[in-house]
């Protein structure tokens, strides 16, 4: 999280001028960290956080496995983009019921803000998120009627 104004002001930069960055009251960069898909790690933070018994571990250990082998980039940046999406989507909702604003960013400079911030190359940017309260209504939006592109299979 950045709430330095000097430095939000830089990531305004990075961010081809995109004013949000510089005027929110934080700016979060969400980060994904594929060594948190290590099996073990996953299945004994279940054992240890009462998610599974011991000895539904190697159940648990196996079906992941399958789904690795099942889904490889899934354990890649496609899905840390996945996980990490579905999370901010999350967070954003979270950021509404109190209240404030956000405005997720993908237009930005990433491996300036990495090298500006001085954080690991190990991490994959995955967004920026400017959070605070608006001073202005946003830009309207129009959205396509579902009915264009759904198709509903009975």
């Amino acid at each position: 999280m950045v709430k330095n104004t000097v430095m939000k002001n830089k990531l305004k930069e990075l961010s081809f001028g995109q004013a949000h960055v510089a005027e929110a009251s934080a700016v979060l960069l969400i980060l994904g960290d594929k060594s948190q898909y290590d099996i073990e790690k996953v299945v004994n933070y279940s054992i240890k956080h009462h998610l599974i018994e011991n000895d539904q571990a190697e159940n648990k250990r196996k079906r992941i496995e399958t789904y690795f082998a099942t889904h490889p980039e899934d354990k890649e940046e496609t899905g840390l983009r996945l996980d990490l999406g579905l999370f901010s989507m999350n967070l954003m909702h979270v950021i509404r019921a109190f209240g404030y604003d956000s405005v997720p960013m993908r237009g930005v400079n990433f491996n300036d803000v990495l090298d500006y911030l001085k954080i690991s190359e190990k991490l994959f940017p995955i967004m920026l998120l400017p959070i605070g309260k608006a001073r202005s209504h946003g830009h309207d939006h129009i959205r396509e009627d579902s009915k264009n592109f759904t198709t509903i299979i009975h």
